[in-house]
């Protein structure tokens, strides 16, 4: 095939392969992206959406092949790598997640995903202090992100909780419920802890949100019940 035609037809490919994206048309842009690929092996953008499509899908076997060949194409593209490592982490693979998304702050420090994932995978190994470290420091890279979204708060709070970090974990859980007045969890774990603490009146007021936010969880009914008898029982 003559060079030129190749590559005026692979950029026509991918430009469609990109509006059918934008309207939703994924087996369409799949298409037009592979043959992109076929005609320009090098293309890294169509490597790397077709990595991003798969991601969305949940197909992570695939979304971890594309992004290995964004990395072959420009092995100093961090987000590549912390693409990689989330896909890696929903393939059970945490070892590799995490090499993939420290590789991904060797290349720029500052990278929020991939202090974020960290969090994520510490979490999971019940490595409390390194995933609380992990989530602050996501949190200082990009306080404008943090600031405005809830479940943020929510996470770094329930890793400080497992630490016993009380006082952080209430103001870190008011501060989800201050960006997301419906945050169920939130309330739960402030109910958590004010029961733990035999202050029964914030419990009831805690676990009273909750019911009214999910009337179908029957366990926040229960320690509403729970807490309301323990108070009163405490004013008697």
């Amino acid at each position: 095939m003559n060079p030129d035609y190749a590559n005026v037809h692979a950029f026509i490919c991918f430009e469609l392969g990109n509006v059918q994206r934008q309207l939703g048309q994924f087996d369409a842009a799949i298409e037009n992206f592979q043959k992109t690929i076929e005609l320009d092996p090098q293309n890294f953008w169509a490597h790397w959406i077709l990595g991003d499509i798969a991601k969305s899908q949940a197909r992570w076997q695939e979304a971890d092949v594309y992004y290995k060949h964004t990395i072959e194409l420009n092995p100093n593209h961090a987000y590549s790598y912390v693409e990689l490592g989330n896909a890696q982490r929903h393939l059970g693979q945490l070892d590799v997640a995490i090499e993939s998304c420290q590789k991904a702050i060797e290349l720029d420090p500052q990278n929020f995903w991939a202090h974020w994932i960290l969090g994520d995978i510490t979490k999971s190994q019940a490595k409390w202090q390194e995933a609380t470290a992990y989530y602050q420091r996501a949190i200082e890279l990009n306080p404008s992100y943090a600031n405005t979204h809830a479940f943020i708060w929510f996470e770094l709070g329930n890793v400080q909780r497992q630490l016993g970090q009380f006082d952080a974990v209430i103001e870190n859980c008011r501060k989800a419920i201050e960006l997301d007045p419906q945050h169920f969890w939130a309330y739960w774990v402030l109910g958590d802890i004010a029961k733990a603490q035999a202050n029964w009146q914030a419990a009831v007021d805690y676990y009273q949100r909750a019911t009214e936010i999910d009337p179908s969880y029957s366990n926040a009914h229960v320690e509403l019940e729970n807490a309301q008898r323990q108070l009163i029982g405490h004013l008697a």
